[in-house]
């Protein structure tokens, strides 16, 4: 009698079903039929006011703090009057920082103010996003000194880019010497508003916010939904989005998160489906109520989720 290999329950194992990835659903279908996504570890079903919701627990590696202490305010062009031509002739005057500048006959006055609304690095990065852009390097240097508990690594998977429910939600909470990753899974998209108001709990008090192309799309698509659902809004102080850091700091053929991790960190996902063919697969774990098609989202976005603290270290580097 022949004997059916019985799937793994673990989020990266699915792969092994998976010999070849033409007709992934297919396969997905038939060796998760009839099992419970709670069997996943560290899977719970969980309610609030609005339902019931499914929460994946995982830890992975934590954004690492700097071993040196990094130089800060060598950017001379946050002072109102700076531009490049002049950065550099100051430079050359041995100006190399905006300390530098107080003792400046014409700067000193606007490096002191400047200083002084930048001692707190909330108040730094937001000081110098406005006036330098939101891809300033100078920046990234002021948030490792954000609390883990003030930070927050956000990515969303949706049913479409027009207006469509959110169905997951990872988030990243760096803690000491780890990640404590939550994705938010809605099992029924009408059910949409038991994860929104679950990503507001987590993301009470959270000051910062670290994405990849979250500006655009993942924040206001999450602001958006909440509001419409009538769900209270989180509104960080100061947000990083790395997408359009990368882009600043790497010439590469394309942007894609996918391309850049495998450029730039060397990580080749062993089977991924494009973000455009989520709702596809979403939809056929809803509807044949069959964890299979749902694995490779999960998968999909955790991956997101940890390439992202990796991919800050370089960016961060970069500002040094």
């Amino acid at each position: 009698m022949e004997h059916q290999q019985q799937p793994q329950y673990n989020l990266s194992s699915w792969t092994t079903h998976i010999n070849n990835p033409a007709n992934i659903k297919q396969k997905l279908l038939k060796a998760y039929q009839d099992t419970e996504i709670t069997k996943l570890p560290e899977t719970t079903t969980r309610n609030n006011r609005h339902g019931d919701y499914i929460e994946i627990q995982h830890t992975a590696n934590t954004i690492k703090k700097p071993s040196q202490p990094t130089q800060k305010h060598t950017n001379l062009k946050a002072i109102h009057g700076i531009g490049p031509k002049t950065q550099e002739k100051l430079k050359k005057q041995g100006y190399h920082t905006i300390k530098h500048l107080t003792k400046h006959p014409k700067y000193q006055e606007k490096a002191k103010n400047h200083l002084k609304k930048t001692t707190e690095p909330i108040n730094a990065i937001k000081t110098l996003h406005k006036t330098l852009g939101p891809t300033c390097l100078e920046a990234i240097k002021h948030t490792h000194e954000i609390k883990n508990s003030e930070t927050a690594i956000i990515d969303i998977e949706t049913l479409g880019l027009n207006n469509q429910p959110v169905i997951l939600i990872g988030i990243g909470l760096p803690q000491k010497n780890q990640l404590k990753l939550h994705q938010l899974l809605t099992p029924n998209p009408k059910q949409e508003k038991t994860i929104l108001h679950r990503a507001n709990q987590l993301l009470k008090n959270k000051k910062m916010y670290l994405t990849y192309n979250g500006r655009s799309f993942d924040i206001p698509y999450i602001q958006k939904r909440q509001e419409e659902n009538e769900i209270e809004t989180n509104n960080p102080e100061c947000h990083i989005d790395l997408y359009h850091y990368t882009k600043k700091t790497h010439k590469l053929s394309r942007y894609t998160l996918n391309h850049v991790e495998q450029k730039l960190l060397n990580i080749k996902r062993e089977v991924d489906i494009p973000s455009s063919r989520i709702p596809e697969y979403y939809r056929e774990y809803h509807k044949q109520n069959n964890i299979g098609p749902l694995l490779p989202i999960l998968t999909h976005n955790k991956q997101d989720i940890t390439t992202l603290t990796s991919l800050y270290e370089i960016i961060r580097k970069k500002g040094c």
